[in-house]
């Protein structure tokens, strides 16, 4: 235990700012699907090593890979021997602290969800989305229960109008930062191949009578997702067990 301590002094984690630490990002955000991939590995990684802190390992592990994505992959014998390819083809800054109790971890963490998932079925990916009582429902679904914060969710369809995933948490904060929404929306709808979208954002009040804000939004969404050729097909204003859709 003291030599973990004694690693962590040495890798300036604490001199980080607190909204770049992983654990005080969950803590201030609505939901934990708004943190990156490298901070939630960061917080799976417990700590640093060494030199080199948690955050900075994340990172670097990730890139060995290429992506999160292929990390999770990974069975932990490929991810011993991939850290040490990159430690070989990248001397100067080297992947420190993952062996095998480690690796074997990160592995059962990763396949434990994978077993979640499949024990859902994805049954939410089968069903198309015909009406907006079933976007929202899904987009209900996602919303953390008793938010006080304005969430702007992206929902990706395919060609038949099927979820590719689950309502993605876009942005937080104000609705009427058009040109932010946009561009957060449209790269997450690019990244899941969509067909067409629809989107959803909350009234913390539980209002969800649209503002003239959100009817202007409506009209600057819709306008860049016809550039990019992904269709909006709708904007719900999610408001206590009610909706409104523009």
């Amino acid at each position: 235990m003291g030599k973990k301590l004694e690693d962590k002094d040495k890798n300036n984690f604490q001199n980080l700012a607190d909204e770049l630490k992983p654990r005080e990002q969950m803590a201030s955000l609505p939901s934990v699907t708004m943190m990156s991939s490298s901070s939630l590995l960061a917080i799976m990684l417990g700590h640093g090593v060494n030199g080199i802190n948690v955050l900075e390992l994340s990172n670097r592990l990730i890139t060995a890979f290429g992506s999160a994505t292929e990390l999770a992959k990974a069975d932990w014998r490929m991810m011993i021997e991939r850290v040490r390819a990159y430690n070989e083809e990248h001397p100067e800054s080297p992947i420190k602290g993952i062996g095998k109790v480690r690796a074997q971890t990160l592995c059962a963490a990763f396949e434990f969800v994978r077993r979640a998932y499949d024990a859902q079925g994805e049954d939410f990916k089968k069903k198309p989305v015909t009406s907006a009582d079933i976007a929202y429902n899904l987009f209900k679904r996602a919303l953390p229960p008793d938010t006080r914060q304005e969430i702007f969710f992206v929902l990706p369809l395919d060609a038949k109008d099927r979820p590719l995933s689950l309502p993605i948490p876009a942005t937080k904060g104000v609705v009427d930062q058009a040109p932010v929404h946009a561009r957060e929306i449209l790269k997450h709808a690019i990244s899941w191949g969509a067909k067409s979208i629809i989107v959803a954002h909350n009234h913390p009040s539980g209002d969800p009578m649209p503002s003239e804000e959100d009817v202007a939004v409506t009209a600057q969404l819709k306008s860049a997702a016809e550039i990019v050729s992904i269709p909006l097909k709708s904007h719900l204003v999610l408001g206590k067990d009610r909706y409104y859709v523009l």
